[in-house]
């Protein structure tokens, strides 16, 4: 992954703990998060959680002028369903028309 201005900040691999460090903490801390810890679980309670997001946006197009996500409301929403595995609230997204690109090598900013 390439994020533009990242030599400015720290290098992330200097400060990622070992792995039996993660394998004996990582229950606790995913408990402590409330998110699952187990790959396919956690995957799959995302790839939902993105769909119903995606399903909204698309119910309200093409009204909608534009798409914003807000992603705290979205991780919190993920929690919960990852919890209670019931109907999430859909999340208000609005999408900018003027930078939208079907290239990703052209994003407008």
């Amino acid at each position: 992954m390439y994020v533009a201005n990242s030599d400015q900040f720290s290098d992330y691999r200097t400060q990622l703990v070992e792995w039996d460090v993660y394998q004996a903490q990582v229950e606790e801390y995913g408990a402590m998060l409330g998110l699952r810890t187990d790959p396919k679980e956690f995957s799959a309670a995302l790839k939902t959680s993105l769909a119903k997001m995606a399903a909204a946006v698309d119910a309200g197009m093409p009204e909608n002028e534009h798409v914003d996500s807000d992603f705290n409301q979205a991780i919190q929403q993920l929690r919960q369903s990852m919890r209670t595995q019931e109907e999430m609230t859909p999340i208000r997204v609005t999408v900018d028309p003027s930078k939208v690109t079907r290239d990703p090598r052209q994003v407008k900013k």
